[in-house]
């Protein structure tokens, strides 16, 4: 039954973190029934395809990003470099204050957390945010950074 969810959901069959979701999804459906003959195969095969697919989301959106990636493929520019420079003058420095503060506040509070130093779990778990939220996030500063980029 293992085998069938990860083939249903087009994911490849081996043993790691997923597979144990699997197994642990399916016993625990298993040691709540009352019985053995009154088991659900089919409501058990869903219960664990769902969390088999949410395990495979949230693996795929807690990788690490590198600073040293670029931006996009579109811009080869570094993220590392979108971040202030301490060596950079002082109307630079202004101006990218600036225009971080006139940012919504949750993004506002992302960027500024980033450039102290704060992880991403640090900042999630400070202002009560999902993590859905927080990817959002990302996203969305990742866009405002290119757009100061350009101007």
């Amino acid at each position: 039954m293992i085998r069938l969810v990860f083939d249903s959901l087009s994911i490849p069959f081996q043993r790691g973190s997923l597979y144990q979701t699997a197994w642990v999804s399916f016993l625990i459906l298993y040691r709540n029934c009352a019985a053995p003959s009154c088991f659900d195969w089919v409501a058990a095969f869903f219960v664990i395809q769902k969390r088999v697919k949410q395990q495979h989301s949230w693996n795929r959106s807690a990788k690490t990003v590198s600073f040293n990636q670029p931006v996009n493929p579109n811009i080869p520019l570094p993220r590392i470099q979108l971040l202030s420079d301490p060596r950079s003058n002082f109307q630079e420095r202004l101006c990218f204050y600036d225009y971080l503060g006139r940012m919504e506040t949750d993004l506002r509070r992302l960027a500024y957390g980033l450039i102290r130093g704060d992880t991403p779990g640090e900042l999630q778990t400070r202002y009560h945010w999902r993590r859905s939220y927080l990817l959002w996030l990302f996203h969305r500063l990742q866009l405002e950074m290119e757009v100061y980029q350009t101007s």
